[in-house]
């Protein structure tokens, strides 16, 4: 018989992210329509791991089990 697939058991999520293309509208989605508190913001004109200059605010939004979606 063939040896069955061993799998990492997922414990837990850190964050989740998704691009969108308005900050706004997305952070009123997600605190006033869904009651998800943003709980940190990251801002910046350079990407931290390729030094490319491409503005960018990246949002992430709590959930009760201690993760986010960003």
């Amino acid at each position: 018989a063939p040896a069955s697939p061993r799998f990492v058991r997922v414990l837990g999520l850190h964050h989740l992210a998704y691009r969108c293309r308005d900050a706004e509208e997305t952070r009123a989605f997600y605190e006033d329509v869904l009651g998800l508190p943003l709980t940190h913001l990251i801002q910046s004109d350079v990407v931290p791991s390729t030094g490319e200059r491409c503005p960018y605010v990246h949002l992430f939004f709590g959930m009760d089990d201690g993760s986010s979606i960003a």
